[in-house]
């Protein structure tokens, strides 16, 4: 406070007037004085714009995670309408990338891991059998499918699984 308070004075008197040489003196010195003061503060306004960039990045991507779990949504609700309407008895599921199918009351005569294995080879669709995640005595009937997937793929995925559902009738 004190130091403050000399330069005021300095300033206030008319000996050190910025017209008079001590006076350009004087602002000379705290010119160079201040020069380090001035690049600290160019750098923390510059780390402030970095960090604000960067907090900006980081809300950007939680909204880009909204956004996903949005399109996410969508996507799911589309694939289940979807495999709803060709007759495949979808099992309800949230929080999830996938879509449970159970295969038992479409009369097929084959179990997850057959079905699985036919969808690849005659239509290029992949589900995988429920089966698997267990180590005694699993489900037979259900498969997934994963919906994190482009419109458009899910679309040629419904449209080959209609193929399936009628070929195996």
């Amino acid at each position: 406070m004190a130091a403050r308070s000399v330069f005021v004075a300095m300033v206030r008197d008319d000996r050190f007037a910025a017209s008079s040489p001590r006076g350009m003196e004087l602002r000379r010195l705290l010119q160079r004085a201040a020069e380090p003061l001035q690049r600290g503060v160019e750098s923390r306004v510059a780390l402030g714009k970095a960090e604000a960039h960067h907090r900006a990045d980081r809300v950007a991507r939680v909204e880009g995670r909204d956004r996903d779990r949005g399109d996410l949504q969508r996507s799911r609700d589309r694939f289940t309408r979807g495999l709803r309407s060709l007759g495949f008895p979808v099992i309800d599921a949230e929080a999830t990338y996938f879509v449970n199918v159970d295969l038992a009351s479409l009369g097929l005569n084959e179990d997850d891991e057959t079905f699985c294995k036919r969808l690849v080879l005659e239509h290029k669709v992949a589900a995988i059998p429920v089966s698997a995640f267990y180590a005694s005595d699993p489900i037979r009937s259900v498969v997934r499918f994963c919906f994190a997937k482009r419109d458009a793929t899910l679309d040629a995925a419904l449209e080959r699984l209609a193929g399936a559902l009628k070929r195996a009738a």
